[in-house]
This record gives C-alpha cells, sequence and structure tokens, in this order.
C-alpha cells in the first residue's frame, strides 16, 4: 500500500512538472550548466540515475541590498548615528532578509516539484530540500551528468539552473546541483628544527603559541578574556578537541571552553583534522583566554555544505570572529552560484559585526577545472581563493617567520605564490580605493 502511494505521489509530481515546464516562463539564476569543458581531465558518464538522491539548497536574494551595503559603511564610520549599533540577526531579518510570501512561495514550489525535507534557515536565505536526480532536474530545468574526474566519480548540471519566472526575483542560485565544487585546506608541511644556539635567524624553527606572543609582542596589548570566537570545520572533530586539550597541557594554557555546532548530517571524515588542529591550537593560544571556541561542523567541503556552515554562524551570531582555513577558486564559486550565496550570507554577518578571515591558499588554487590533484606552482598559475576574494573577507596569506634565538621578531617574508590578488568577480568596496 505505502509503495503504491509513493508511486503515485511521483506520478502527480511529475505531471506537475511537466504542466509547469509547458506553461511556466523559465528565467536563469545564477547557476550555470558545467560542461567537460570545466572539468579537465573528465569523461563524461552520461546522465546521473533518475533516483539517485540529491540534497540541493535554494539561495534567495535579500531585499534592500543597496541599502544593507550602505548600512555596512555607516556602522563602521565614526561620527554617524549608527557607528558601532551592529544588527541583531532578528533586525537583519526583519529589514533586509527574503519576505515570509517570497519563502514560501519558493517552499509551495519545491513541495509541487516533490521535494522533501524543505528547512528554511532563520536568515531565509536559504532553503534546503532533498529529490531525486529526476525531481531535481525537473524543478530546476536543468540536466544532471556523471563524471569520472581524477580517480572519483561526481555529478554535475549541465545547463543552467532555472526557476519559473514568478521566482526569478526571488532565487539568486541553487546549491548542490553538483559535487565537484569541493573547498580545500591546503596545509603546507615542512620539517622544523629547533633554535639555533648562536644569535641569527631561526628558520623553520618550531613556534608555540607563548613564542608568538614574544615576536608579535603581544604583551602590549589585553589579551582577549571575553571574546567568543569560532572555527570552520568538517568531518569528525573529537580528535581535534583531544589535541586542542594536549597542547594546552604542553603549553602551560588553561582550557578554552569548547561548543562544536553540528551543521548538517555527521560525518566520520578526518582528512581535514590536521588543519583544524592548526586553527584551534594557534587561535586560542594566540588570542590568550578566550571565553568560548564555536566549531561549526559541516558535512563536507562540497560549496553548498559549506554555504550552510557560513549561514549558521551568521544566524547564531555567538562569535564575533570565524577562521575559515580552506578555500576554491572564484571561478568555479562564480560559475555554480555559492559566491552570490556566501556572499550574501557574509554581507549579513558585517551587518552584525562580525568578522570572517579566510586562507588566500597556501599555494594558490586550481579549479575543479584544473589538472588532477594541482595547487598553485609550479604546476600553473595560482588563482586567486575564494571566500578570501569576497569583499566582507578579510584575506589572509602566509608568511615565513624569521625570529631571533630568544624568539623576539627578527623578519618576515611573504609567501611567493599564495592565491590571493585581482578578483576576476568582486566589485572593490568603498574601502579599497586606488
Amino acid at each position: 500500500m505505502l509503495n503504491s502511494i509513493r508511486v503515485a505521489a511521483n506520478l502527480a509530481a511529475a505531471l506537475a512538472i511537466a504542466t509547469v515546464s509547458a506553461q511556466a516562463q523559465w528565467v536563469s539564476t545564477a547557476t550555470q550548466g558545467l560542461t567537460i569543458g570545466n572539468l579537465a581531465s573528465a569523461v563524461d558518464l552520461g546522465p546521473t540515475g533518475a533516483g539517485s538522491q540529491i540534497t540541493v539548497r535554494t539561495a534567495l536574494q535579500l531585499q534592500n541590498k543597496a541599502a544593507l551595503q550602505q548600512f555596512v559603511k555607516a556602522v563602521n564610520t565614526p561620527g554617524t548615528s549608527v557607528y558601532g549599533h551592529f544588527l541583531t540577526p532578528a533586525q537583519f531579518k526583519a529589514q533586509y532578509g527574503p519576505s515570509a510570501a517570497q519563502v514560501a512561495a519558493v517552499v509551495n514550489y519545491l513541495q509541487g516539484a516533490g521535494l522533501q525535507n524543505i528547512t528554511v534557515e532563520p536568515n531565509n536565505l536559504l532553503i534546503s530540500a532533498t529529490g531525486t536526480a529526476a525531481e531535481v532536474g525537473a524543478a530546476f530545468h536543468t540536466r544532471l551528468e556523471n563524471f569520472s574526474q581524477n580517480g572519483r566519480t561526481v555529478y554535475a548540471n549541465v545547463t543552467a539552473a532555472q526557476v519559473p519566472a514568478a521566482l526569478g526575483g526571488i532565487v539568486a542560485s541553487v546549491l548542490g546541483l553538483n559535487n565537484a565544487g569541493v573547498f580545500h585546506s591546503t596545509l603546507v608541511k615542512t620539517g622544523a628544527s629547533q633554535p639555533a644556539a648562536v644569535s641569527v635567524p631561526n628558520y623553520p624553527a618550531v613556534y608555540n603559541p607563548q613564542n608568538f606572543w614574544t615576536a608579535y609582542d603581544a604583551a602590549s596589548v589585553p589579551m582577549a578574556d571575553n571574546a567568543k570566537i569560532a572555527i570552520f570545520a568538517e568531518g569528525d572533530v573529537s580528535g581535534v578537541i583531544s589535541d586542542l586539550r594536549a597542547e594546552e597541557a604542553a603549553n602551560g594554557l588553561a582550557q578554552v571552553p569548547v561548543t562544536v555546532v553540528q551543521v548538517g548530517l555527521p560525518s566520520t571524515d578526518t582528512a581535514g583534522a590536521d588543519e583544524w588542529d592548526l586553527d584551534t591550537q594557534y587561535s586560542t593560544g594566540m588570542a590568550g583566554t578566550v571565553s568560548e571556541l564555536y566549531m561549526y561542523v559541516a558535512t563536507s567541503m562540497t560549496d553548498s555544505d559549506i554555504a550552510l556552515n557560513f549561514s549558521r554562524f551568521a544566524t547564531d551570531n555567538l562569535a564575533k570572529a570565524a577562521s575559515a582555513s580552506f578555500g576554491l577558486c572564484e571561478v568555479f564559486a562564480y560559475v555554480d552560484g555559492s559566491m552570490l550565496a556566501d556572499d550574501e550570507v557574509f554581507l549579513e554577518a558585517a551587518a552584525q559585526g562580525q568578522t570572517v578571515f579566510s586562507s588566500s591558499g597556501d599555494t594558490g588554487g586550481f579549479c575543479p577545472a584544473g589538472p588532477a590533484a594541482a595547487n598553485g606552482v609550479p604546476a600553473g598559475a595560482p588563482l586567486v581563493y575564494y571566500p578570501a576574494s569576497s569583499p566582507y573577507v578579510v584575506a589572509v596569506g602566509g608568511t615565513t617567520l624569521l625570529t631571533n634565538t630568544d624568539f623576539s621578531y627578527n623578519t618576515e617574508i611573504s609567501w611567493y605564490a599564495g592565491g590571493g590578488g585581482i578578483s576576476q568577480f568582486e566589485y572593490s568596496p568603498y574601502w579599497e580605493t586606488a
């Protein structure tokens, strides 16, 4: 009986989509189609299995975006009436978030398309839903195909994601139509030596937090005793927390309270543990004794899951500073629409007084269109990383620090091939004049 009901429901959904396809005027979103040209070293395997389960995230457009950008300028400009008076998440939602009617229109459409598990984020900017490849493809008037690329099978939409014209002014982009866009943490590992016995610059040297305090004269500023900070991570971070406790004990530091915010389904992946170790230990170590460390943990490193992670950080508004030690070449982020979706969240964060820091990439970065497993020089020219290129994110590049034998500052050299540079897609905001 249940199977019969399910079959009937599928037929009804298919009929509804067919009716919409026949009658509606479709308009494109910012999510463009990917082709074999966008996915170098890939082989087209044909259409994605119709029954394959896919999670999509529909990104909605901000209301009064220009006014929000002006507010961010004013709230950071001394002498204005709103200087320092940052928005709360509720104020942001009421003034600039998509309206309840707009959200309802999108939700109703997704339901009519047969999609399930529909969840609206508190800021109304993202709506998650699941469905089969056939349902998702029909709902967004696109075609999904599988590709074999660099030893793994990925799927991608090969035509632009579209929505009925009635939703054209509401939907900005559609994330999750591909799983080829994956953020990478590019931790550079080098050998390290202990300080030399004579007074010459140390390189490379082992630095603990106290050594950095000395090098950067941290004692001249107050410790961040009351600050709450955040780390964006992915997978199973239980070992990362154990490593943090071991590092704190080894360096005589107080234990920092840690709150893990699981965003999406839990994962057992530990591939990024080294990066999360570095982020947790050195952010809290440099700060002194922060009052709370939040770890926003995503299901995977796909740009769709990471978008949800960024959004949750903003809607919680618990930490005022967060670190994202990963990136994706900005070309791909632009093509698949995640740049537009994430920039809206970062703009919300800026209006709430939250700052996101992101790695520019240790050696630059290639798109999924780049050579297999290649990343920056000498394989090729390093590309600009996203989200570091976002105007509402602070890009952080790598340096080689040379200290004296007492760990006092000697000199510092910026890395030759980090993924910084002039963005091809992002505008220069008011604080970046020539």
